[in-house]
């Protein structure tokens, strides 16, 4: 019950998120991709893709250096499960209000180079072709 109640509020937050962004600013938030009921426990985890953990996070977000969090409003949950644990980097808008951002852009840190792996422009562009 106590698990249902959190998954319901922090539904209800990536909702809120995504319809109160009246004072976003471009900007990046560079970080970990970890598990949202993790991120909000203080812990990292799950520990990578094979963990069973990963099943129950129904929301991933961006966990920073500086203890921070960022819900990613527009980047699907699957996209971001590939790169957990992983030093990403999301430029977009960034909420000043909430900790959230809606990305223009996802970059992953592979062999200490940034790799885009995601843009909006690219999302738009499967979608328009395959629905």
């Amino acid at each position: 019950m106590k698990s249902m109640r959190r998954l319901g509020i922090i539904s209800a937050l990536t909702i809120l998120a995504v319809f109160s962004f009246g004072t976003a600013f471009a900007g990046t938030v560079e970080g970990t991709v970890q598990g949202l009921q993790c991120i909000t426990k203080g812990m990292l985890c799950p520990l990578d893709r094979q963990d069973p953990h990963i099943a129950a996070e129904k929301v991933f977000g961006i966990f920073t250096e500086t203890k921070d969090y960022y819900l990613v409003t527009n980047i699907d949950r699957a996209i971001l499960a590939r790169y957990l644990g992983k030093k990403v980097r999301v430029k977009g808008k960034v909420s000043s209000k909430y900790k959230a951002i809606t990305a223009d852009k996802l970059e992953v840190l592979i062999n200490g180079k940034w790799r885009t792996k995601w843009t909006r422009e690219k999302e738009k562009y499967e979608f328009e072709i395959y629905g």
